[in-house]
């Protein structure tokens, strides 16, 4: 029996590591410029690593530019596995407003009556990043009459990005109606010279200002009561109303006067008379003044 042996053993040490990083899966996002109503939603990555599951971290940072929709978004994606292996993906976002706001329709130019202007419409406005406000102005321009004009009316929508849109329409006012009268117009007569009416008073109405009503009268008559024309003439009545457009309307009234009535004869009582008296008695004759 043997009591006395050696025996010997080799050994081998391994030692494990890891340093392989984690590798994302997808598609890596690539840096964009998008409009501020077209930022995308932050991609979703994993990762597959050698040894473990190491969870993807999130991070995004914002910097403010020169309005609230003019800014870059930095995005990080990063996964560390529990060897301190680690692979980070970054995207940068720049985000701007370049887009202009858009009014709703704005009205065509017209022309339009003094007394049919129309009140200015309301415009609403629509835009890709915020709600701007929509500024109305309007300017008048002096014709050559109170009521002859133009008015410029302009609407105006600026966004945060100081993106602007305007729309304007032109109004052109002018005044071509002429004054109306109220009254029945007197119209042309003949009379008697002795029955010449007095000048009625006209009145008139306008579209747009109160003109007044300006009364002439032209007369043939001759001066002379010798004269025949002294009782057969023309009489010329004219009213004239003229508005500040310089819109006139007249109307003429023509008087025809004559003397067509013979004279009478005033009735007298017989008498008799001797032929010593002296008296001389006469018959009195109505000659209308003649």
């Amino acid at each position: 029996v043997l009591r006395n042996y050696t025996i010997t053993y080799n050994t081998a040490v391994f030692s494990i590591v890891d340093t392989s990083a984690p590798v994302f899966v997808e598609t890596l996002p690539v840096d964009v410029t998008v409009e501020c109503s077209a930022v995308p939603e932050a991609a979703i990555l994993t990762v597959t690593d050698n040894c473990d599951t190491p969870e993807v971290v999130y991070t995004e940072a914002r910097t403010d530019g020169a309005s609230i929709n003019d800014y870059i978004l930095t995005r990080t994606w990063t996964a560390t596995d529990v060897s301190e292996n680690s692979t980070s993906k970054r995207q940068v976002i720049t985000v701007q407003d370049t887009t202009a706001p858009v009014l709703s329709a704005a009205p065509a130019d017209v022309t339009v009556e003094c007394d049919s202007v129309p009140d200015a419409v309301v415009l609403t406005v629509t835009d890709n990043c915020d709600t701007p406000v929509v500024v109305y102005a309007e300017e008048r321009t002096n014709g050559d009459s109170a009521n002859n004009y133009t008015l410029t009316r302009t609407w105006t929508a600026t966004d945060v990005a100081k993106n602007s849109v305007s729309h304007s329409q032109v109004v052109t006012v002018v005044d071509t109606t002429a004054p109306v009268f109220v009254e029945t117009l007197p119209g042309n007569i003949t009379v008697e010279c002795d029955s010449v009416p007095e000048a009625v008073v006209l009145t008139v109405t306008d579209n747009c200002d109160a003109p007044g009503v300006v009364y002439a009268e032209e007369s043939t008559q001759n001066a002379d009561q010798n004269n025949a024309a002294h009782y057969n003439y023309t009489i010329t009545r004219t009213w004239t109303s003229t508005d500040v457009a310089l819109n006139a309307t007249v109307s003429t009234q023509v008087i025809t006067v004559q003397d067509v009535t013979a004279p009478t004869i005033t009735d007298v009582e017989d008498v008799t008379i001797n032929c010593e008296d002296n008296t001389v008695y006469y018959a009195t004759v109505d000659t209308q003044g003649k």
